[in-house]
């Protein structure tokens, strides 16, 4: 069985949330500080790694409901 086109649209929308998210949280994490503009390698790559747990799943939340807002727009019309 195949899956309605419909949820092909929310699928994609979460997973580019995802992707957007990590793209933030990047930029958040390795960023210029206003203190201290060196920070250590091993910090830096440790910071990206616990954040990306935190990053990623809010990102596909976000995603999702896009997606389903999409999905209910072009349903309603």
């Amino acid at each position: 069985m195949t899956a309605p086109a419909t949820n092909h649209l929310v699928r994609n929308c979460a997973i580019g949330g995802l992707i957007l998210a990590e793209i933030y949280m990047i930029f958040t994490v390795a960023g210029p500080r206003m203190k201290d503009p060196s920070i250590p390698l091993d910090a830096l790559l440790t910071r990206l790694a616990v954040l990306a747990v935190f990053f990623g799943p809010f990102g596909l939340a976000a995603g999702t409901g896009v997606g389903l807002l999409i999905n209910a727009l072009r349903k309603k019309n």
